[in-house]
């Protein structure tokens, strides 16, 4: 039975060549935004109000970022540091942190815990499972990092396992008076880490390759801007677009329109240019995200 020729407002944006691919779009765009709402409601909800020369068991800095909540990253008391972003009397619970002896930090995790941000993450519980992918059997070391973040090539039970791929003042691994700084790169959410530093004396920086920046950017460094009618692109032009801006910012080019199958990518076009030559359709779905899959593969089928 021959569908309508309705434009498509997809997820994601994503315009396909067959019905079949188009289900399979609108099913693992919601898989995703599924297993994003179900972790959101598991992770805990740090309330860290810093407080500096605050009683012991308070947070002094509230500097680890995990999932756009802050959680602590140095403590207040000479017994308490960060153990899963709050502050813990370690001197009484001394599963994963080994206590700095001059800050409220840990210098060290110890067993099934990672260091980041001067605290200790228990693998495979939040908020440390949105930085650890892979925990791994190592004592005080996450073996791989999540979607967002790089594994330090320096990585150790003291110093953090992982970096954040948008992370621009990144881990610094002193030894004498030496550096060696791994860094992430401003607007980067998803990177390839760099290699280890080589050169053993001076001051060394090493910075991940970014493989996918924040909307609105492209290039290694993500400074190189979209074209105006993209939300998300991989470079420069009207076609290079990978997802196109909502109805109120889009000047009327909120449908997403692919162009190169292989690589995903495409153009934000109005609802009216979709229908041209009947050739694609527009339509909306749950989101109110849109995109032009071509009207002749809804044909049958489903």
């Amino acid at each position: 039975v021959a569908r309508s020729n309705a434009c498509r407002g997809a997820r994601d944006g994503a315009c396909v060549r067959r019905a079949e691919e188009v289900r399979a779009e609108r099913a693992g765009a919601g898989d995703v935004e599924g297993r994003s709402e179900r972790r959101g409601a598991q992770d805990p909800v740090s309330a860290c109000t810093p407080t500096s020369g605050g009683s012991a068991g308070t947070c002094k800095n509230c500097g680890a970022a995990i999932g756009g909540v802050n959680y602590c990253s140095e403590c207040n008391g000479a017994n308490h540091a960060p153990v899963n972003g709050e502050c813990a009397d370690v001197s009484t619970s001394t599963e994963f942190c080994t206590k700095d002896g001059s800050t409220g930090t840990c210098s060290a995790c110890k067993g099934a815990s990672f260091m980041f941000k001067g605290g200790c993450y228990e693998k495979g519980k939040a908020p440390g499972s949105t930085i650890c992918q892979t925990g791994g059997n190592a004592d005080g070391l996450c073996e791989a990092c999540a979607d967002g973040y790089f594994r330090n090539p320096e990585a150790a039970n003291n110093v953090d396992s992982c970096i954040s791929c948008g992370d621009t003042a990144g881990v610094i691994i002193s030894s004498g008076g030496n550096t060696h700084t791994y860094t992430g790169v401003d607007g980067c959410v998803r990177c390839a880490a760099p290699q280890a530093i080589s050169t053993p004396t001076g001051a060394q920086v090493a910075a991940a390759t970014c493989t996918t920046c924040g909307d609105g950017k492209y290039g290694a460094a993500c400074d190189q801007n979209c074209d105006a009618s993209c939300k998300s692109c991989t470079g420069a032009g009207t076609t290079a677009c990978t997802s196109c801006k909502p109805t109120k910012t889009a000047n009327g080019k909120e449908y997403f329109r692919i162009k190169d199958d292989a690589a995903k990518t495409g153009e934000c076009v109005t609802e009216t240019d979709c229908k041209t030559g009947n050739t694609y359709f527009p339509t909306t779905t749950t989101g109110s995200k849109r995109s032009a899959p071509p009207a002749a593969t809804q044909q049958t089928g489903a």
